[in-house]
């Protein structure tokens, strides 16, 4: 007869299923929302206990969505994620869409190499934005909006400092299709092989690159111009050639890069040291963008994967300096 396994084990098993139930439900319907509703833009997490009958909330978490970065900001959440690091940056700042610099420090820059993609069908003639703006093309564009607008404010902002907007695009005869999701939506990469768009503007360029090129688009030249005023914002600016390395004629992007793992700068020390401390505790099972295995340094370097433009929390990089990390 067997041994039983110790109560113990399955006390904990039970313990951690539950929570992690509702965990993945929330996260299941932030990305697919119940029919006839919106997206759920903002998802929450309170780790607290019951003081005398009181709900009290010492670490308050958000994941992404519009509002995330100013609640992190204000002290009013405690941890954050967000996609680009540049948004993070700008928040930093006080640059873009943000009116004054926010408190805000890394816990850890997850890796993310990604680029920030404006292409052209060659079928249009145009090498560049500004000939778009020159020429007043009626463009097809292919855009997506998502839950945290970073691609769509990326998109308008690009095209503000080029000269135009979309709705002068669709004033000139042009039109806007919207996929959902993912950048390589099959929608996307459909209506390049159809010919029935003839740019596509935004991230995730890994995913529907390929099609592009098959489909004879290529990218389009920005201005110095824009090209200074993003990176002022907080945008890193690099060649295409750095994900695309056997273009024939290359040009400079904006890097979507990165993925930080935030907080505010009144967060005691030894709670950002415990948040670090269970990321890479439980590094197996994250979905890490990368192609090889995660070192605790590849968290706290800036590279082009993780463009650190926000200061490490000191909990965390006290972390990091007592783990040979920096």
């Amino acid at each position: 007869m067997s041994e039983a396994p110790p109560v113990w084990k399955r006390t904990r098993t039970s313990a951690l299923t539950r929570p992690n139930a509702i965990a993945q439900i929330a996260l299941q319907l932030w990305q697919t929302p119940l029919p006839g509703t919106g997206p759920y833009a903002d998802v929450r997490v309170s780790l607290g206990r019951l003081e005398d009958g009181v709900y009290r909330a010492p670490l308050r978490f958000g994941i992404e969505g519009p509002d995330i970065v100013l609640a992190v900001g204000r002290g009013e959440l405690d941890l954050g994620t967000l996609n680009p690091s540049a948004f993070l940056t700008m928040a930093y700042r006080g640059t873009g869409p943000f009116s004054e610099p926010l408190t805000v420090r890394t816990i850890a820059m997850m890796p993310s190499f990604d680029l920030m993609g404006f292409t052209l069908s060659a079928k249009t003639g145009l090498t560049s934005l500004a000939q778009v703006r020159e020429q007043h093309y009626p463009l097809r564009i292919s855009l997506r909006d998502d839950a945290s607008r970073s691609p769509i404010w990326t998109v308008e902002e690009v095209l503000r400092k080029e000269g135009f907007s979309l709705a002068d695009v669709e004033a000139w005869g042009g039109s806007i299709q919207w996929v959902e999701h993912s950048p390589g939506h099959p929608d996307r990469l459909a209506a390049m092989r159809a010919g029935t768009i003839d740019a596509v503007f935004d991230e995730g360029v890994n995913s529907w690159g390929a099609t592009a090129f098959e489909t004879g688009f290529h990218f389009a030249a920005l201005q110095d111009s824009t090209l200074t005023h993003m990176e002022r914002l907080g945008w890193p600016i690099l060649p295409y050639s750095a994900r695309f390395p056997n273009l024939k004629e290359d040009s400079r992007t904006l890097s979507f890069s990165g993925w930080p793992v935030y907080t505010h700068a009144g967060l005691p020390d030894e709670a950002a040291y415990q948040i670090l401390h269970a990321l890479w505790t439980m590094r197996a099972d994250v979905g890490w963008d990368t192609d090889r295995p995660i070192e605790l340094a590849d968290l706290c370097r800036d590279a082009p994967a993780t463009p650190l433009g926000v200061p490490l929390h000191p909990g965390a990089a006290r972390y990091f300096r007592e783990h040979g990390a920096l």
